[in-house]
């Protein structure tokens, strides 16, 4: 008798743990004779057939924001309808810790063992970010305390006083129910964030697993990227969401600074976000428009064309990265990859062995590596053509599909 699985999410759309929760299904469902996997989200559409309960969750009332009754009362529905004896839980969102509340309850009369995925830093900071943005300053301060509450003194989440106040209840819900060991075991993408997690008061480190994202079409070829010459343009590129913890201005300005010692230097940003009307205004002030081109988000494929013609991926994030995907896509892509050294940006490139690193919000350093990237381009892509297989080799679908089943199997 088939393993059943029901998969928890918010939603499959999207980059970061919607892409994982999305891809996670699809490599399960390649091979379904052991386990049978089922999958409840918020709402969307299914074009894929990927989904198989919806929540239907508006959260028209500000509490349903901070403990939803309907999507408690879905769930427990959808549990009883499904009866699966492996609850995986992946990014919640905004789904609130209801959710636990309904697992625990089914937990109580049926036989399952429940996986939690994490993907940010709920276990660590009571707004999930591991970043203080009224004093703008990276924090884990709270990853000690079981029961999270520095938020109300301290305000440190991105929204005004609701804001504030909202998140640091529902920590407190979801400090609550996880502590009444609804969850057996915990997966991280990084051993970055399983060590912020440990911090917490009762975390086993044999309950936590290190599983690496898995990149679903890796293209282990060797790197047909033709080299630049002097005429050509030397692209640097940003993709993602365009928002304050991304730090895209100090891309930006780090960009001017190294523009005026190259004369075929050009930057694109890909994405969208509540930052790219300020965004394009700084490219104005510093009189960059005929050297910064903005698109907005991209599929795929298109997504993988423009990369083709760039040479230089830059990550700039003030906060800690759990687990940077876009270094790993950036190798995948034949770029060179410079990220901030710390968190889980560090951690991946320390991987890759690959790229370059630069201190925190420091332009001049950043400007340094861009110059640096393309002075000795040649080099660095041939170390690229020479260990990607390797590299790429630990985040194939294969390898995500057979931890992940040694983790059902184990707990």
């Amino acid at each position: 008798m088939k393993n059943k699985i029901l998969h928890i999410g918010e939603s499959i759309y999207g980059g970061g743990a919607e892409s994982v929760l999305r891809n996670t299904l699809i490599i399960l469902k390649e091979n379904e004779t052991v386990f049978q996997n089922k999958l409840i989200v918020n709402s969307g559409k299914n074009e894929d057939g990927l989904i198989d309960f919806f929540f239907h969750s508006k959260q028209l009332n500000p509490l349903s924001k901070i403990f939803s009754f309907n999507n408690y009362k879905k769930l427990k529905r959808c549990l009883k309808e499904y009866k699966p004896n492996i609850i995986h839980i992946h990014h919640l969102g905004n789904l609130t810790p209801s959710i636990f509340l309904a697992v625990l309850k089914y937990k109580k009369h049926n036989k399952v063992k429940v996986l939690h995925s994490v993907h940010t830093f709920e276990y660590v900071c009571s707004h999930q970010a591991g970043y203080d943005y009224n004093k703008g300053i990276k924090c884990t301060d709270c990853a000690s305390e079981l029961y999270k509450y520095k938020i109300f003194k301290r305000k440190c989440s991105r929204g005004g006083k609701l804001h504030f106040i909202g998140k640091g209840i529902t920590s407190l819900f979801f400090s609550y129910f996880t502590s009444r060991n609804v969850v057996d075991h915990w997966t991280t993408p990084s051993i970055f964030l399983r060590d912020k997690m440990l911090l917490q008061p009762g975390m086993n480190p044999e309950g936590i697993t290190v599983l690496r994202n898995p990149v679903l079409s890796l293209k282990k070829n060797k790197s047909k990227k033709v080299f630049f010459n002097t005429v050509q343009e030397f692209k640097f590129v940003y993709f993602g969401r365009f928002s304050e913890e991304k730090n895209i201005e100090c891309i930006i300005k780090s960009f001017k600074i190294a523009s005026e010692n190259i004369a075929n230097f050009k930057l694109i940003l890909i994405g969208q976000g509540l930052l790219e009307k300020k965004l394009k205004e700084l490219v104005d002030s510093e009189s960059l428009q005929d050297r910064v081109e903005f698109i907005n988000f991209l599929p795929k494929k298109e997504l993988e064309g423009v990369l083709s013609t760039c040479h230089v991926s830059v990550l700039a994030s003030k906060c800690y990265e759990t687990a940077s995907m876009v270094i790993i896509e950036s190798i995948q892509n034949d770029l060179i990859p410079i990220a901030c050294n710390h968190g889980g940006m560090k951690e991946m490139l320390d991987i890759c062995k690959l790229g370059f690193f630069f201190k925190d919000n420091d332009y001049k350093e950043l400007s340094n590596k861009m110059i640096d990237s393309f002075l000795n381009y040649h080099v660095h892509i041939k170390k690229i053509e020479k260990n990607k297989d390797n590299i790429l080799e630990e985040f194939t679908k294969y390898n995500y599909r057979n931890k992940l089943v040694e983790i059902y199997s184990k707990i």
